[in-house]
C-alpha cells in the first residue's frame, strides 16, 4: 500500500476550507513507501525490520519522540444553521493511529513507570503507562489488539494497539502539530515503540456552546496542563446587569465560564485575541449572590482584559466576559494557573449542604497532595477497590482535588 498524503491542497492553497458539514481527510500515512516526508520531525524514521507482523512503521524510538506538522486551517469559516453569524467556532480534529509497544515495558512497577504520551497542539490527549512484562500492571484503559513475541528482542513479548483515537477542538490559524513521545524507557535494546496507520480527520467546525446564564457556566478543565483556552462569543448573548466589581460596570451581553480552585493563583485573560473591547468580572459563591473576586477593563492594547486572583482548593470561580458599554464580539479566554500555593483568597459565601437523616458516612480519610487513594478509587486504584452500596442507601462524603507526581488527581 502506498503512502497517501491528503491535505485538501487546492482548498488550503486558495484559503478555502472544506464544507463544515462533511468529514475531511487531512492526512494519511501507512509508511509503506519506506520514506518519511518533510512533514515529520527530522529525527523520524521508517522501520522495516519485522515486516511479517508490523509491516513498515514510523519507529523504533526509545527516550525519543516523533512529530507531525500539518498546515494551518483557516481561523474562521461560515457556520450553517440559525444565526449563521460566523462567530466563535472550533474545528473538531480526530487523530487515529496504531501504537506498537515493543519489548520489556514495565508499566507502573519494576523499572517503570514506562509511559507513552500523545499531544495535539497544546492539548495532551494520552499519557498512560503500558506493560508487556509478566506481573506488571499499567493504567491504559484498553487491552492490546495483539500480544505476543513479534520481533526485535525475542526475550520479551510485544503489544499492538490498533486504532487509538483522540479528538480535540482546534481554532485554526496555526499549524496542526502532533507529538508522540515516551517517558522512562531504558533504551532501544530494552524497550521501544513505533506508530503506524496515522490518520487525521477534520470532523467540521462546531461553535462553542454559549453559556448565557451563570447556572450554565462552561467548566474549563486544565486536564493536567498549566493553562486552558476557550473560544467564545457574545454575539448571541443576552444582556446582564451585575453589581459593579473592582470598578468594572458589568452590563450588556456577556457569557459565563467556571474554573475550580487549585489553591494557587490564576490569571484569566482575553489579551490573546478579542475583536471588541472586553470587560471581565470574577466572582465566587452562589449565582446571583457573588462575592467580587476581581474585575478588569482595558488591561492590554486593543481592549483585552486580564485579572489575577488567588483561589481556594476545590471552590468554583465564575468568570463573566462582556463588552465595554455593551460592545459584542468574539474572543479567546485563556486561564493560566500557578503551581505555587497562594494566600489571601477572597472569602466567598458559604455553600450549605444538608445531609439527609440516615445517611451513611463514607469514612474515607481526606486526600492531600501526594495521597494514594486506596480506599475506594475504583478502577483508578491498583488493584481496583470499591465501596459496597445497596439500593436505596445514601452515602455522605467529601470530594476534592489534589496533586500527585505532578498530575492533578480527583477524589470523589
Amino acid at each position: 500500500m502506498k503512502t497517501s498524503v491528503a491535505l485538501a491542497a487546492l482548498a488550503l492553497a486558495a484559503g478555502i476550507a472544506p464544507l463544515a458539514c462533511a468529514d475531511t481527510l487531512l492526512y494519511r500515512n501507512t509508511f509503506e513507501s519506506g520514506t518519511i516526508g518533510a512533514e515529520w520531525s527530522s529525527n523520524s524514521r521508517v522501520n522495516a525490520e519485522a515486516r511479517s507482523t508490523f509491516s513498515k512503521f514510523n519507529g523504533r524510538y526509545s527516550t525519543n519522540y516523533t512529530q507531525l506538522t500539518l498546515p494551518a486551517l483557516p481561523a474562521f469559516r461560515p457556520m450553517p444553521g440559525p444565526g449563521g453569524n460566523g462567530g466563535a467556532q472550533w474545528y473538531e480534529v480526530t487523530l487515529t493511529f496504531d501504537f506498537y509497544c515493543i519489548d520489556s515495558w514495565d508499566g507502573d512497577v519494576g523499572f517503570g513507570p514506562d509511559r507513552f504520551r500523545v499531544q495535539m497542539n497544546d492539548t495532551q490527549v494520552l499519557r498512560n503507562t503500558f506493560a508487556n512484562q509478566p506481573g506488571c500492571t499499567d493504567n491504559y484503559p484498553g487491552s492490546p489488539t495483539q500480544f505476543g513475541e513479534y520481533g526485535f528482542n525475542s526475550r520479551w513479548d510485544d503489544s499492538i494497539y490498533r486504532g487509538i483515537t483522540r479528538t480535540v477542538e482546534y481554532s485554526g490559524g496555526s499549524n496542526l502539530v502532533f507529538l508522540w513521545a515516551d517517558e522512562g524507557l531504558q533504551g532501544l535494546g530494552d524497550e521501544s515503540w513505533g506508530i503506524d496507520n496515522v490518520n487525521v480527520i477534520d470532523l467540521g467546525a462546531v461553535p462553542d456552546a454559549i453559556a448565557d446564564q451563570c447556572s450554565d457556566a462552561t467548566l474549563l478543565d486544565f486536564g493536567g496542563l498549566a493553562s486552558v483556552t476557550a473560544r467564545g462569543s457574545t454575539l448571541d448573548a443576552t444582556a446582564d446587569a451585575l453589581p459593579t466589581c473592582a470598578g468594572v460596570i458589568a452590563t450588556g451581553p456577556g457569557v459565563w465560564y467556571k474554573v475550580l480552585g487549585t489553591g494557587t493563583s490564576m490569571t484569566a485573560s482575553t489579551c490573546t485575541f478579542a475583536d471588541f473591547d472586553t470587560t471581565m468580572v470574577v466572582g465566587c459563591g452562589e449565582c446571583g449572590d457573588f462575592a467580587c473576586v476581581a474585575g478588569n477593563d482595558d488591561f492590554c492594547p486593543g481592549g483585552g482584559s486580564s485579572v489575577t486572583f488567588c483561589t481556594e482548593l476545590g471552590r468554583p470561580y465564575y468568570i463573566w466576559v462582556g463588552g465595554y458599554e455593551g460592545d459584542i464580539g468574539d474572543f479567546d479566554l485563556k486561564v493560566t494557573r500557578s503551581f505555587t500555593a497562594c494566600t489571601g483568597a477572597v472569602a466567598c459565601s458559604a455553600c450549605t449542604i444538608t445531609i439527609p437523616p440516615g445517611a451513611i458516612a463514607e469514612g474515607e480519610p481526606a486526600c492531600s497532595d501526594g495521597s494514594v487513594d486506596s480506599f475506594n478509587g475504583g478502577c483508578s486504584s491498583v488493584p481496583p477497590v470499591f465501596s459496597a452500596l445497596s439500593v436505596g442507601q445514601t452515602i455522605a462524603g467529601m470530594a476534592g482535588t489534589y496533586r500527585r507526581g505532578g498530575q492533578d488527581m480527583r477524589d470523589t
